[in-house]
């Protein structure tokens, strides 16, 4: 496997372009499911991409451009089931991934030193993972699907997603040891005979206590201090529930997405109905994703081989009133211009569907950078990065 780094150069305009610009390559001649923004940088929109081969080596792939993309290329043992960049470090990630018929573990690389011509722009090389910790599979855990760090940007522990069950590891010695301090089994949910199956998770960036799982249908929450659950969403979708993402700027609102082509959105103080749903997919939705500045804007991909950037400014942290002033209105988002026919004003609605990719998107990210770019990632290995 390798792994593939790759970044688009930095919008530096005081607001968002009135235009948008796509890069579109076939960024790995191999098959890959995840793309994640390069946290831990922020002069420049960076990019990873994990690609899934079995026969060949995989990549971790690093990429970056100014309107064009270059890639920086680490090669990787097994296949990637996800990524998972550190917050505070840049060149410091974990993989979760595993050998032949092995069960899953994670493992923390470090990036070798990149190599930048003179403009600062990296150099289409490949590179060196070096492996700083692995966090092998326990009879307690013994599958490690996904890591999930502290949003808060603190690096002392991070969450294990398993098959049926989560684990809490303090991280110690600068990352050179671990231990596992807690691990919990997820019980069933009535009527939901998959609400064991732990298939993504989120960690709440309002408290550092709460992480949303999305377990067959359902969702719920757990209270790292006690292990507990702390709001249930029983059968939020009527099928497999494929991701679920906190609102940045709201604490008690999360969006999921199912295989029943739908996207929900929930306060969790009131489970009973969602606040809102999109029914734009025609196909199962693989990845929602708020934008971290501007909670109106939300991403989806789908196996329908479409992205959808949705305005869903009535449910967000500025949604606009009757008595909204025109100087507001300019700082709203760009492209949620499904306007009224009074007032001009934004309102909810499908700002934008990209149509560049041939198979199914597996995954979404907003660029760490700059919040008007963002990445999409197909099974075929092909990258499209857009700027709204």
């Amino acid at each position: 496997m390798r792994l593939w780094l790759k970044a688009p150069g930095k919008h530096h305009a005081s607001g968002p372009p009135s235009a948008f610009c796509v890069s579109l390559i076939p960024f790995s001649s191999l098959q890959a499911r995840n793309i994640t923004a390069q946290l831990g940088e922020q002069d420049r929109n960076r990019f990873l991409v994990g690609t899934v081969s079995l026969k060949q080596d995989n990549e971790v792939d690093f990429d970056e451009d100014e309107f064009e993309i270059t890639a920086h290329v680490y090669k990787h043992p097994d296949e990637v089931l996800s990524i998972a960049p550190c917050p505070a470090q840049a060149d410091v990630l974990f993989t979760c991934h595993k050998e032949g018929a092995n069960k899953y573990k994670a493992t923390l690389w470090k990036l070798g030193a990149l190599e930048m011509d003179e403009g600062g722009r990296l150099k289409n090389h490949n590179g060196i993972l070096e492996e700083t910790l692995v966090l092998a599979p326990t009879a307690d855990l013994p599958s490690i699907n996904r890591i999930l760090w502290d949003p808060s940007g603190t690096t002392e522990k991070v969450i294990a997603l398993g098959d049926n069950s989560i684990g809490v590891y303090a991280l110690e010695d600068g990352f050179s040891s671990a231990k596992l301090v807690n691990t919990f089994q997820i019980p069933a949910i009535p009527n939901d005979a998959r609400s064991m199956k732990v298939r993504t998770g989120a960690w709440n960036p309002h408290s550092a206590d709460l992480v949303a799982l999305g377990t067959g249908c359902s969702v719920r929450a757990w209270d790292l201090r006690t292990m507990s659950a702390a709001f249930v969403i029983p059968n939020a979708h009527t099928v497999a529930i494929k991701d679920v993402d906190y609102n940045p700027n709201k604490p008690y609102n999360i969006a999921t997405g199912g295989d029943d082509c739908k996207i929900r959105f929930w306060d969790v103080r009131n489970c009973d109905k969602p606040l809102k749903e999109i029914s734009d997919h025609t196909h199962w939705v693989w990845s929602v994703r708020f934008n971290r500045f501007h909670d109106q804007l939300l991403l989806s991909s789908s196996s329908d081989c479409q992205v959808n950037l949705q305005s869903i400014i009535s449910i967000s942290s500025a949604p606009l009133s009757d008595d909204t002033s025109d100087s507001e209105s300019e700082n709203s988002p760009p492209g949620s211009t499904s306007d009224d026919e009074y007032g001009g004003k934004p309102v909810d609605g499908l700002v934008a569907a990209y149509d560049q990719h041939e198979e199914s998107v597996y995954s979404v990210a907003w660029s760490n950078g700059d919040p008007w770019i963002f990445a999409s990632l197909s099974y075929d290995g092909r990258v499209v990065v857009n700027m709204r």
